[in-house]
């Protein structure tokens, strides 16, 4: 996957997890609504994968929130990388994939993916 369609896919979740926050229809498909859920809840990542027609292999979510994040990322299974700007204490049970200090670091990350 090249770092434009990657990037592209976490900018549709990104907006989808807005629109499921303040209760607009989905960005994306407007047949249909997004679930009424905030993150880490599963069905907000499975509404934007069956939305985007696409599998959890298929991405690399990225995130600030250990628990907003990285819980539901480790849960699912979904490849994570955490942007860490405070270098807070990492929970030992949601571990990353990768953990970069800003979004700096993320094309040369997508390219070794």
């Amino acid at each position: 996957m090249s770092i434009q369609a990657a990037l592209h896919r976490q900018l549709i979740i990104d907006q989808l997890a807005a629109s499921a926050r303040l209760r607009q229809p989905s960005l994306i498909d407007r047949s249909k609504p997004p679930p009424r859920a905030y993150k880490p809840d599963h069905r907000l990542f499975l509404h934007a994968y069956s939305t985007m027609g696409i599998t959890k292999d298929e991405t690399i979510h990225v995130g600030m929130g250990q628990f907003t994040d990285l819980k539901v990322c480790q849960e699912l299974g979904i490849r994570s990388v955490w942007i860490d700007r405070d270098r807070e204490p990492l929970n030992p049970a949601w571990q990353p994939d990768a953990v970069l200090k800003d979004l700096s670091g993320l094309p040369d990350l997508l390219l070794l993916s």
